[in-house]
């Protein structure tokens, strides 16, 4: 039973919202038409290879700064990150 808790903590520690990763899955689908690595993807962006590994694996949460700088580099995806603060903003509320 304890075994069981603890996987469930897990889970819920690393769960990703459905607008998170909707938009996590765009980046690396312009990651991957660019051609570039994580590593790359991850310095266009403006952040570390780190950094960029723990959003993906739901360690971390965007932050402002991440918004503005994806805007700035992907405009095109300014929708997904729209969608992602839309649903941000009424989670918090609950």
């Amino acid at each position: 039973m304890a075994r069981e808790i603890r996987e469930q903590e897990a889970r819920a520690d690393c769960a990703l919202d459905m607008a998170a990763l909707i938009l996590l899955e765009r980046l690396d689908i312009e990651r991957q038409r660019a051609g570039w690595t994580h590593q790359t993807f991850a310095a266009h962006l403006g952040m570390s290879p780190t950094v960029w590994r723990d959003l993906r694996k739901g360690k971390s949460e965007f932050s402002a700064h991440h918004y503005v700088t994806i805007l700035r580099q992907l405009p095109g995806l300014a929708g997904f990150v729209f969608r992602h603060l839309s649903y941000r903003a009424q989670t918090e509320d609950e």
